[in-house]
């Protein structure tokens, strides 16, 4: 989690870099400015994509080993680092939800400045060399599920108030999906609302197996049980995964067994050819989840290979 303290877009990181960004973001027309400095920077460049995944996956992770993180307090505020920086990037969530609920798009000046980020605008609002954003109008969902975690554990009111209107605008609009379930979960237990009860158990029944993590929180929240529901699939997954890493890696690949490709760098015509270690950290992931319920020694194979 500390490499998303370097990645940190708006504040200066010492020994890095100074304050950068401060005047993001306007439309491309500069006719109007929002107030979304901060966040994080991409991996490899210093545009700002959507945050809210990466928000929620550290919300995920915290909920996993919440004392753990909270025990590591270096800059000694009180507060958990790894807090501290699941916050950081929520607070810039938070800001890219737009007042009608949909969400802000990504934040970009291409690829074409290679230098100290401070340098790349002036960073003061109003003079013409913002970067760019576009919208509103985006689908919220990432967004809603983000916050509304992130309100559950900070019970700043605004986190709660802008994951609700995040979440209602995908709700007027028909969407009603793990993200929407997850967040209405959340939202109930930062407000104790009865509405956000009522529409998790609304949309409970839908949701498959493999939405693990919310499944698992709904379960201890309202005490009901679909552990034989989440094995079910999870094993039905990790089945399709051992069936696909017969090689001597033991990995995933990209082809069939019987021709693997294992970094799949040959798939010419699929775009940008990234992720690979996301790729098969995912799926170890999800064996490991399917080794917690069915503790199958080729599972933990798989998990270590």
């Amino acid at each position: 989690y500390r490499f998303f303290y370097y990645q940190r877009c708006g504040t200066a990181i010492p020994g890095f870099h100074e304050a950068c960004h401060l005047d993001d973001a306007a439309t491309p027309d500069h006719a109007q400015q929002f107030d979304l400095a901060g966040g994080w920077h991409d991996a490899g460049d210093y545009n700002k994509y959507h945050n809210a995944p990466y928000v929620l996956g550290l919300g995920w992770a915290y909920e996993r080993a919440q004392a753990l993180f909270d025990a590591d307090d270096q800059d000694g505020n009180g507060r958990g680092d790894f807090l501290d920086e699941l916050a950081w990037g929520g607070d810039h969530a938070r800001r890219m939800i737009a007042p009608d609920g949909s969400v802000y798009g990504p934040i970009s000046s291409g690829y074409g400045f290679w230098g100290p980020p401070e340098l790349e605008t002036d960073n003061r609002p109003g003079t013409g060399d913002e970067r760019a954003t576009t919208g509103p109008g985006g689908d919220p969902s990432d967004h809603a599920a983000a916050v509304a975690k992130l309100a559950r554990y900070t019970k700043e009111a605004s986190f709660v108030e802008a994951a609700a209107r995040a979440l209602q605008y995908s709700l007027e609009r028909g969407t009603r999906g793990p993200r929407q379930f997850s967040a209405a979960i959340d939202l109930y237990l930062a407000t104790k609302e009865e509405r956000y009860a009522q529409l998790a158990k609304e949309l409970a029944p839908a949701m498959g197996g493999g939405e693990v993590e919310a499944l698992e929180l709904y379960d201890a929240t309202f005490g009901e049980d679909h552990s034989e529901r989440i094995r079910a699939a999870l094993r039905e997954e990790a089945e399709k995964l051992l069936a696909n890493a017969r090689n001597p890696f033991g990995v995933w690949t990209f082809g069939p067994p019987e021709q693997p490709n294992i970094f799949g760098m040959t798939r010419e015509g699929e775009g940008w050819h990234v992720g690979n270690s996301e790729r098969m950290l995912t799926a170890a992931s999800r064996v490991a989840m399917a080794y917690r319920y069915e503790p199958d020694p080729r599972y933990l194979a798989y998990v270590y290979d």
